[in-house]
């Protein structure tokens, strides 16, 4: 039960950053894709918790496209790309533990 926690850690940053952002910015100043990878993290640690391992993909697909963001020259201060790796990583590792626990309660 507790490793199922693990599974909301990016959605839930994701949520509370951009709901922060929105509600002291301005919701509209909020790119769409912002919403739609957040949304992709929401999908992923739903799938996960209820035990399928392949939802590790949306986690995983954001990831790459935060390493795909973070290589375009848009003359950002941060580069996202070093967030993606880590995202892609911990998105691995989720998928593992997600089948590990799956083939436990088999």
């Amino acid at each position: 039960m507790t490793k199922k926690v693990l599974y909301c850690i990016p959605a839930a940053a994701a949520v509370l950053f951009y709901g922060l952002l929105g509600i002291f910015g301005g919701f509209g100043a909020i790119d769409w894709s912002a919403w739609l990878m957040t949304a992709m993290l929401l999908l992923a640690a739903v799938l996960m918790i209820s035990g399928r391992r392949w939802g590790c993909i949306f986690g995983i697909a954001v990831g790459a496209w935060l390493i795909y963001m973070g290589m375009q020259e848009t003359g950002q201060i941060v580069k996202e790309w070093g967030i993606g790796i880590v995202f892609c990583l911990y998105f691995v590792l989720m998928g593992l533990i997600c089948t590990k626990e799956t083939a436990k309660e088999n």
